[in-house]
């Protein structure tokens, strides 16, 4: 997949759109979300490889509401995060086993 703006090499796993358009794909392997308009023009990206706050560490999943929360699935660090796209800070993060996130 090729992105203007993005890493050289994106690999996407989960795609989501919110109710305004923007375009919201998880690049496994470069460890980020990409933030695309409906043009596929790229607006902003996070995340990047690492297991503080905010990181990420191959990532799987994606899943997001129109009002501007995104949650992302980590695989590495066992984890969901939640963050809002309006100023892409890590609202909260979970992690444990998957008995344990149903809480």
């Amino acid at each position: 997949m090729a992105v203007p703006g993005a890493p050289l090499r994106t690999n996407p796993e989960d795609v989501f759109i919110d109710n305004t358009g923007m375009i919201y794909v998880l690049d496994v392997f470069n460890h980020l979300v990409l933030k695309l308009d409906s043009n596929g023009n790229l607006k902003s990206t996070w995340g990047g490889k690492g297991t503080e706050n905010g990181k990420l560490f191959y990532p799987l999943g994606m899943s997001g509401t129109n009002n501007g929360i995104i949650y992302v699935a980590d695989e590495f660090t066992h984890r969901i995060q939640k963050f809002s796209v309006l100023n892409l800070n890590t609202i909260s993060n979970s992690s444990g086993s998957p008995a344990q996130l149903l809480h």
